[in-house]
């Protein structure tokens, strides 16, 4: 509560506010108005002819030419393989920056590139992810810096290069400012062009509030669409997804950390199937504006990537249906059977002739049927078995042959060791073994053994076909080099 009436000095002070509040408020319209000039300024410097697409890296373009990730083979998990990252990235105006995903720390060469020079390779044209597909070719009047003596002895025509000590990063800033252009900030995700304080500035004169905005990449957000270039960065995109599921499927027959159910794997083929088609969409969409040899090749480098992890799959798969087989839950290898499962491995007529005296004895009939039925099963998947365990010793005698296909061989024999086991319950004199049943008139019951032998006899038939479409799978790979 006020009491009275104001003083004079009280009086003297309301005036001197007042006059300071009318010096603020024209001094934040001069401000906001210069603010409001700089910024068009400096959108009218930003335009398709002066970015600068900025690539760091540790591998110098030979041939003038950057490779992809996916041209290069990498120790995973002490496989040798190829990570299908198809896409060569890049910020504009500014070198990326690190964050807690990557960090470009130590790089030793800076690739430059006027952006207009790649304008037909493009996919999108986001600041902090700028992203082509494919081997790209250095255009004339690219710039390369390189630190200390990196460059030494190196020469690509129609390139410059710069030799510098210390920071890359800096001494890329500083090349774009030498050229009059304005040098962006880059973090994680964000962008601007705030070289003087711009968004400090206004924010600070407005009170907190920016209805300007920043030119913080809304406005090239704007120029992408207009040109017909997407803007989202790689990351959000199903390629990145494709990576994700080769590192999924690789995981997995890699390491036994990973272990893939039998209804993730087939949710894992059903979305690479969505991929395949996403692909298909890709190129035509990108043959519409014109795709370049490289990009068409890279695309196709893809597809097959993407096929094979199918082929993959069907191992994984496989893998976990036997392990959902309790009599299989600890067994890793033939050798963990016991003597008497490992005799009753698959052998022709070795079951059938062991089982003849025995239940003969009883319905001659039923007997007869019985004996036919388990011949049948067995010498079907005993000549395809052989077959496949021939082309395996085949392949694993080629000396120019490289690729590790020890995981076949042993899935195929763990497949022959679930046969063991029940072949063995089926010979051996147990409470639940078929001479058991018969000597206890259980037919029906027996019928039942054989008909589940029957099952796992047709499933080892689905494992080698599918091991022998991998098999073939890696051996194109192999040749292909993909």
């Amino acid at each position: 509560m006020f009491n009275g009436p104001l003083t004079q000095a009280e009086l003297v002070q309301a005036k001197e506010a007042l006059d300071n509040v009318e010096k603020w408020e024209e001094r934040r319209r001069e401000l906001l108005l210069k603010a409001q000039s700089q910024r068009r300024v400096l959108k009218n410097k930003i335009n398709f002819h002066n970015i600068i697409a900025v690539h760091l890296t540790d591998y110098f373009p030979r041939g003038g030419v950057i490779t992809t990730k996916a041209n290069h083979e990498i120790n995973y998990e002490g496989v040798k393989t190829k990570f299908p990252r198809q896409s060569i990235h890049f910020a504009l105006n500014s070198p990326v920056s690190n964050h807690d995903m990557n960090s470009w720390t130590g790089a030793k060469f800076a690739i430059l590139i006027p952006l207009n020079k790649i304008a037909n390779r493009i996919v999108t044209l986001n600041p902090v992810d700028t992203w082509v597909i494919g081997r790209l070719k250095l255009p004339r009047g690219s710039v390369i810096i390189g630190l200390g003596n990196s460059l030494k002895n190196k020469t690509i025509p129609g390139v410059k290069l710069i030799t510098i000590e210390g920071d890359i990063h800096q001494a890329v800033r500083d090349y774009i400012a030498q050229k009059g252009l304005p040098v962006s900030i880059m973090s994680k995700w964000a962008w601007s062009f705030d070289a003087q304080n711009f968004e400090l500035a206004t924010r600070l004169i407005t009170g907190g509030l920016n209805p300007m905005n920043t030119f913080d990449g809304g406005d090239l957000d704007k120029l992408s669409r207009s040109l017909g270039y997407e803007v989202m960065p790689h990351k959000a995109t199903f390629f990145n997804n494709i990576e994700s599921i080769f590192t999924a499927v690789m995981d997995n027959l890699t390491s036994d950390r990973h272990n893939m159910s039998e209804e993730k794997a087939i949710i894992s083929d059903k979305q690479i199937d969505g991929y395949l088609d996403q692909l298909k969409e890709f190129l035509k969409k990108r043959e519409k504006t014109g795709i370049s040899t490289p990009e068409r090749l890279a695309l196709e480098n893809i597809e097959k990537v993407l096929k094979h992890c199918k082929e993959e799959l069907k191992l994984i798969k496989h893998r976990a249906i036997r392990k959902t087989f309790v009599t299989m839950e600890r067994i890793h290898s033939v050798e963990d059977l016991g003597e008497v499962e490992k005799k009753w491995l698959i052998r022709e007529q070795i079951l059938v002739d062991k089982l003849k005296d025995t239940i003969s004895e009883h319905d001659v009939k039923k007997s007869n049927k019985l004996l036919r039925k388990i011949g049948r099963i067995e010498r079907r998947v005993y000549q395809k078995y052989q077959k496949f365990k021939e082309r395996l010793d085949e392949l694993t005698k080629d000396t120019k042959f490289s690729v590790d296909i020890s995981d076949i061989r042993k899935e195929m024999d763990l497949g022959e060791a679930s046969l063991a086991k029940f072949f063995s319950l089926i010979a051996e004199n147990q409470d639940h073994s078929i001479k058991s049943l018969i000597e206890k008139g259980k037919w029906d019951k027996a019928e039942e053994m054989v008909t589940s032998l029957e099952h796992w006899t047709l499933q080892l038939e689905i494992l080698i076909k599918d091991l022998h479409d991998l098999l073939e799978a890696r051996k194109k790979k192999f040749e292909e080099g993909y």
